[in-house]
């Protein structure tokens, strides 16, 4: 099935596209909101701008793939391929990511608020002016990632080990009781 196909399909009131095969698709701009594409490959794929609220792409291998501005609040994105994935000025409130790989994801502006980041893999991810409060950084393994002007100040689970770990926290923005 390719990206057309798969919008047609949608357009149909298909909703489950689990374990599709979509390298290097071109679905910029497609609107795909609570539709099941877990276990997919997506590497490569450009969902630019995409509205994709409530996706399912739980064990999808999404590496490379560009989702700049790509609106995906509440989407499950638990266990997730997403190296070197473009999240630049994402919304992913309220996303599942436990789990998931973020190892060198460019999440710079992303808004995570709320977000689950059990477990995560964030190693040298860009979270540049990303917006994480009351995200769940339990357990995510942050070494070498920037976390600079990042918003952490409603955030509990951001601790001083964490902190010591990221590449770079300047002027970032830290919860009141830190330290």
């Amino acid at each position: 099935m390719d990206a057309s196909e798969l919008a047609q399909w949608y357009e149909r009131g298909r909703r489950d596209f689990s374990r599709t095969y979509l390298r290097n698709a071109e679905m910029s701009g497609f609107e795909l909101p609570q539709a099941d594409l877990s276990g997919s490959d997506l590497t490569g794929a450009n969902l630019v701008s995409a509205e994709l609220a409530g996706i399912d792409l739980s064990g999808a291998d999404l590496t490379e793939a560009n989702f700049q501005w790509a609106k995906l609040p509440g989407a499950n994105l638990a266990g997730a391929k997403l190296q070197k994935t473009m999240l630049e000025g994402a919304d992913l409130t309220g996303a599942n990511l436990e789990g998931a790989d973020l190892t060198s994801a460019d999440l710079t502006n992303a808004i995570m608020t709320g977000a689950n980041l059990r477990g995560a893999n964030m190693r040298e991810a860009d979270m540049y002016g990303a917006v994480l409060n009351k995200a769940d950084l339990t357990g995510a393994d942050v070494t070498g990632a920037d976390f600079r002007i990042t918003h952490l100040a409603e955030n509990t689970t951001f601790n001083w080990e964490m902190f010591k770990a990221v590449k770079s926290g300047a002027g970032c923005d830290l919860p009141p009781d830190f330290g």
